[in-house]
């Protein structure tokens, strides 16, 4: 049985859903910080940046980084059909858009919401939101072209995949949602798609993610 240490409405969303969609059980540990601000010290003794998602493997592994969760849990799990085989033509589209998402739109959240973590200087919080918000709007865009090119609900085309229920998180996570949703329908219908699935519903009602 898989262990996920994450908190409710954070990037272990992801892990969760992919984890559910291929069938897996698993164990959800709520991963808060304590009332002195330190990260929970179950969590703290696996990854020593404290950080969530943090994933124990059946066999007692641990892995960090959500998107290489996702990459893993779907290659292992190869019967749920959540991400294309390594030799399908598919595959270099998938891996490119979740790490996309992953090294670049995610990232730029954190900037957007974290600003203090990206500078020793209090002054320039501002700033690192302003330049995050820019870096978002660009990202957005570059992703929805190529979701539209597609030519199907689903990054891959009419073929839903993992990089599907990352990208419907992230989502999510942008301030002003319903002005996003207008400038990218094409977002919104992935969004609503993921969120109707039958196995990712009530986790998604549980993050309470819009």
């Amino acid at each position: 049985m898989y262990t996920l240490y994450g908190r409710k409405g954070s990037g272990s969303f992801a892990v969760e859903a992919v984890l559910a969609e291929a069938g897996q059980r698993y164990k959800f540990i709520e991963a808060t910080p304590g009332e002195d601000g330190k990260p929970h010290p179950g969590l703290l003794r696996l990854n020593p940046l404290g950080q969530v998602p943090t994933l124990v493997l059946p066999d007692k592994t641990v892995m960090t980084e959500s998107a290489a969760m996702v990459i893993y849990i779907c290659d292992r799990h190869a019967k749920a059909e959540l991400a294309p085989a390594r030799k399908s033509k598919q595959r270099a589209a998938y891996l490119r858009w979740l790490t996309f998402m992953a090294a670049t739109i995610y990232s730029s959240n954190l900037r957007l919401y974290y600003p203090e973590r990206y500078s020793t200087d209090p002054n320039a919080a501002a700033g690192i939101k302003d330049a995050a918000v820019a870096a978002l709007a660009r990202e957005w865009g570059i992703l929805a072209k190529a979701l539209g090119k597609g030519k199907g609900p689903w990054l891959l085309g009419k073929k839903f995949s993992s990089a599907d229920i990352y990208a419907a998180m992230l989502a999510t996570w942008n301030p002003d949602l319903p002005a996003f949703y207008a400038k990218h329908p094409n977002v919104k219908a992935l969004s609503d798609g993921v969120r109707a699935r039958k196995k990712i519903a009530p986790i998604w009602t549980a993050n309470a993610m819009p």
